[in-house]
């Protein structure tokens, strides 16, 4: 049985969702076409803009580290556990509970333990097990010189990042080390100019905004090379990104989040009295949301260029409504994902609420569960408006590049 037009076009739709990558087409081999010229203004206009705040917000070099977080006198030493005896509690000779006397050898050969109180919020520690413990020699008594701070995970995430990078080159290929090298560099972006920066100014949703808009220029072209198709793609995801800032400032001022919530956050309050925890928090909200908003748009401006390509003679508004359909069905599933990767996360707060039988209002209107609420909700939001726009873009694109001739 041949496939019907119509049904090849829905074909090739689908494709385009998987594949999330340039589509074929003579009109992404012309950059400097009159297509071309138009987006890359438009691109370059997003570029100078970013490039500008970069530079205006870019921190000092000088952070200072606050005694309460840089853990002054104490050192990180990486040992493996010796020994694991019982031992009588050091300073309570009469503890009805008996401790554990954990034993290791310090790099330089010394010997060195420290003691346990077995409860349930204690970690079980085994001979053999890598562990990190903190040296404050000469520091305080020398029977409480180390205490256990973590165990050591070096070698099961590096192990974890192969296989990792190893599955994405099988499968993509040349593409896929593009794509590892976008995530280191949107890494590096992160770690040298977001994160510091948030720490710095007092516009975090501003620091948040322009990282994350460096984030998608690095990851798309480089990714997806330079081509009609990614500069849609990419105008689509500033401009999402900018709604999603737009409802994050409005529905968390609107629901009197504070931040102050969680442990971690009130942490760095301590350490820093000056930084603004709301911002923090709309911070994340938008950087929690460009990787995914990244991926719905390059799909969307791939399905309008299959869908042109397997019709050139379809109208714009034709074209537009097919590849929206196509949206429709790709947004559904990724919201859903995105709002159960947020519940997910706060697993542990959702069971500790559930423990305590409290109603489901009560539990859904407390500050920390209306914090993932409003993320996943505004993240939507945001994904949702990249759809409509991304495919307008493209299909613009598609269409003004060159009419269709018909012989006669």
């Amino acid at each position: 049985m041949r496939a019907s037009p119509a049904g090849r076009t829905r074909l090739a739709s689908v494709t385009a969702v998987h594949a999330h990558g340039p589509a074929p087409g003579p009109w992404l081999d012309h950059p400097l076409d009159r297509v071309g010229r138009r987006l890359g203004l438009a691109v370059a206009a997003a570029l100078v803009a970013t490039a500008l705040a970069v530079v205006w917000l870019w921190p000092s070099e000088d952070i200072e580290v606050p005694p309460v977080l840089a853990g002054t006198g104490v050192d990180r030493v990486a040992v493996t556990v010796d020994t694991v005896t019982p031992a009588e509690c050091i300073g309570a000779p009469d503890s009805p509970v008996e401790c554990l006397a954990v034993g290791f050898t310090l790099p330089d050969g010394e010997v060195g333990s420290f003691q346990q109180i077995p409860s349930v919020s204690t970690p079980s520690i085994e001979p053999g097990d890598r562990i990190v413990v903190a040296d404050q020699a000469g520091e305080v008594d020398e029977r409480f010189r180390f205490f256990f701070l973590d165990f050591q995970r070096e070698r099961s995430l590096t192990v974890l990042v192969v296989l990792f990078a190893a599955a994405v080159v099988l499968l993509g290929r040349l593409q896929g080390v593009r794509s590892l090298l976008a995530l280191v560099l949107g890494f590096v972006v992160l770690l040298s100019f977001t994160l510091p920066a948030l720490l710095e100014t007092g516009s975090p949703v501003l620091v948040a905004i322009v990282g994350s808009a460096a984030v998608a220029v690095i990851t798309l072209y480089l990714t997806h090379g330079v081509t009609h198709l990614t500069s849609a793609a990419l105008l689509g995801s500033l401009l999402s990104l900018a709604i999603t800032g737009v409802l994050a400032r409005l529905f968390v001022s609107a629901a009197s989040l504070t931040g102050l919530s969680d442990e971690d956050s009130l942490f760095l309050l301590a350490g820093n009295e000056s930084i603004d925890l709301q911002g923090v928090l709309l911070a994340g909200i938008i950087i929690g949301t460009i990787g995914v908003l990244d991926d719905v748009t390059v799909t969307q401006a791939a399905a309008v260029a299959e869908i042109h390509d397997a019709d050139p003679s379809m109208p714009a508004g034709r074209l537009y409504g097919s590849a929206l359909r196509v949206g429709r069905d790709h947004i559904g599933s990724t919201t859903n994902t995105l709002v159960f990767a947020y519940a997910g996360a706060a697993l542990p707060l959702l069971l500790l609420f559930t423990q305590a039988k409290l109603s489901v209002a009560t539990v859904l209107t407390s500050e920390i569960v209306a914090i993932e609420i409003v993320r996943a909700l505004v993240g939507g939001i945001g994904l949702v408006s990249a759809v409509p726009i991304t495919t307008a873009l493209a299909t613009w694109a598609v269409k003004a590049e060159r009419p269709v001739t018909t012989a006669h």
